[in-house]
């Protein structure tokens, strides 16, 4: 590091009985000017130039003058020097190049709380400086707590409200220095390392003049963070990194975030119901999508092929025990909207979503048959579509099980006829897109299966069992395609309505006509809105009925939102909401699903196959 002008570093020191050490490699690249370094600090109880010290070596016309302005050694300009030496509260000792120069020099006693450079007409080359004191010690409470308040609150009062993003929050002698030690020492920055998407280390000139030269023996300071987020009631993990005097402390600490006392009485009160099975309960296992349901009486409800539609219906309560003059006239203020918490929109998945049999076979015993799947990178399988390898030799086998039915017909006796998925697991999604003309293409193994080839999916053999007949002549196997459904998870499948107050759905799964959707479902810009609770005698707490409607997807992927809904005086409740979530257990070999008949997945439209 190469210096100019006069630096100094905070170091961490006793005030009394100082013994501080240090080893220092530097060069001066000119013989003109003059360089220094030393220690400094101040006698007495106030840090002020009347009181300010210090001690200094000198680099001068290529020689070296010790404090005591003794010429004690000489230097070339962009040489290396080794200094080492101790610094004791009357006296001080050093060494020059490893050879003792002086063993007992006099020295003003004074508090350290320096080391500086300064140089004039050249500039320090400072290759190594360690300095050595007794080793400081920072503790952090490992349990904080805060008062807050929510955001977005329609109206409020100064102080009643947040911490919103860029506020700061202070948790009063949260940090300890020093504890049995008489050191005195210095934060000089902070950062927030877990927690920093909620919090940052107050890094701002006041807070670390602050944390400056702060006396030992377990003094108490304040913890001081910034909010990157606005804050509500929950737990924070927080992990910081403090850079000190005596080099950097890693301390962690969870932040309890607890709603604070609300003096105008404000009670907002969210209560969900059964309705909303996966909404508020994380469990999709029996809400299925992408399918057409066969039942026995022949009817078949098809489901919307972008993800199936759910929702689930909270009632709000909201009264205030004292209003002002705006909420008797306009009625209590509040905005309700969805806050992302977790779960990922801009992933990507496909899904094995059904087989369409190419070839019905013939020589199948009349039952069902396991199909098969193995999925590999996009390859070259040969011409004329034609693959030049086996199907069980591509890629790797995953997980995924369909059955082929054999039909009992006289007209197609031992053919296989029909195919559904009774196992999901993998997403087949990749990011390598194919060469171009492989979307779509379609290719014959050696062994009799196909393969399919689409843009943005893994290459995937259906891989159908051998016909059980002993004749060639009485058998050929069958085959098929597996059919993909790819998507992604937009946060615009969330979608809020805004009704009366215990209002739901008919029978047919269209909401109440008293439902609005609302355009902005997230904290920026959502409807401003009032009830009319002591108003006109009213004072019924009942206010609304907020309808929640996601989609539920192939995968087990969770999305998590929390409903938010904030009115006077900064109030904020939530309730956390899981959703897009589907589990293909339910499943089983028969094909039997909640007393149905069978279950066979809905697929987009496919083009002509072509020929093989």
């Amino acid at each position: 590091m190469r210096i100019s002008g006069k630096h100094a570093r905070h170091i961490t020191t006793a005030d009394t009985n100082v013994q501080l050490v240090y080893d220092l490699d530097m060069s001066v690249t000119s013989t003109t000017g003059e360089a220094f370094f030393g220690v400094s600090g101040f006698v007495g109880s106030t840090n002020s130039a009347s009181n300010a010290r210090e001690l200094k070596f000198k680099l001068a016309s290529g020689r070296i003058f010790d404090p005591e302005n003794r010429c004690v050694y000489s230097y070339k300009n962009n040489k290396e020097v080794n200094f080492k030496g101790t610094f004791l509260p009357t006296e001080y000792d050093y060494f020059i190049d490893n050879n003792l120069i002086c063993s007992k020099g006099s020295k003003a006693d004074f508090k350290i709380r320096h080391f500086f450079f300064d140089s004039q007409g050249c500039s320090i080359d400072l290759n190594d400086l360690n300095i050595y004191e007794r080793k400081g010690a920072l503790t952090l409470k490992s349990d904080l707590s805060t008062e807050v308040y929510g955001s977005g609150g329609s109206s409020g009062s100064a102080g009643t409200s947040g911490p919103f993003s860029g506020d700061g929050v202070t948790f009063p002698s949260a940090l300890e220095f020093n504890k049995d030690r008489n050191l005195t020492s210095s934060i000089l920055s902070g950062e927030v390392v877990v927690g920093d998407r909620h919090f940052q280390f107050d890094n701002t000139s006041s807070n670390i003049e602050y944390l400056n030269d702060v006396a030992g023996n377990g003094t108490q300071k304040d913890l001081r963070l910034i909010a990157q987020s606005t804050l509500y009631p929950r737990d924070y993990d927080l992990t910081i990194d403090f850079h000190t005097t005596f080099g950097k402390v890693t301390d962690r600490a969870t932040i309890e975030a607890k709603l604070g006392e609300n003096p105008s009485g404000v009670n907002i009160t969210i209560d969900g119901s059964d309705d909303g099975t996966p909404l508020n309960s994380g469990d999709a296992s029996n809400n299925l999508m992408l399918l057409a349901e066969t039942y026995p009486d022949g009817v078949v409800n098809a489901n919307a092929k972008g993800g199936r539609v759910v929702r689930a219906f909270y009632d709000i309560s909201y009264s205030k025990d004292v209003l002002d003059s705006d909420d008797e006239t306009l009625g209590l203020p509040y905005k309700v909207y969805l806050e992302h918490v977790d779960g990922d929109h801009s992933k990507n998945y496909a899904f094995i979503t059904g087989v369409e049999l190419s070839g019905s076979g013939i020589g199948y015993s009349d039952s069902d048959k396991k199909i098969t799947f193995r999925a590999g990178a996009h390859g070259t399988y040969g011409t004329d579509g034609s693959a030049g390898i086996a199907a069980t030799s591509l890629g790797t086998s995953i997980d995924e099980r369909a059955v082929g039915y054999v039909s009992s017909s006289s007209n197609f006796s031992t053919q296989m006829v029909e195919s559904y998925m009774n196992e999901i697991h993998t997403n087949v999604y990749t990011s390598t897109a194919g060469t171009a003309g492989t979307n779509g293409n379609i290719f014959k193994t050696t062994d009799g299966a196909l393969i399919k080839q689409q843009a943005n999916i893994l290459d995937i053999a259906c891989i159908v069992p051998q016909p059980d007949g002993d004749s060639s002549l009485t058998k050929e196997i069958a085959t098929g395609i597996p059919m993909c459904f790819s998507y992604t998870k937009p946060a615009s499948d969330w979608k809020l309505y805004v009704g009366e107050y215990g209002a739901r759905q008919s029978a047919d799964g269209t909401l109440d006509s008293s439902f609005a959707q609302q355009s902005a479902t997230g904290i920026e810009n959502p409807t401003l809105r009032y009830h009319n609770f002591g108003t006109a005698g009213d004072t019924v707490p009942e206010a609304v009925t907020v309808a929640v409607e996601a989609k539920n997807y192939l995968d087990v992927d969770p999305m998590i939102y929390n409903l938010v809904v904030s009115g006077a005086d900064g109030h904020r409740v939530t309730g956390v909401i899981t959703g897009t979530v589907m589990d293909s257990g339910p499943f089983n070999v028969d094909g039997v699903l909640d007393n149905k008949q069978k279950v066979i997945y809905e697929f987009p439209e496919i083009p002509p196959m072509a020929s093989i």
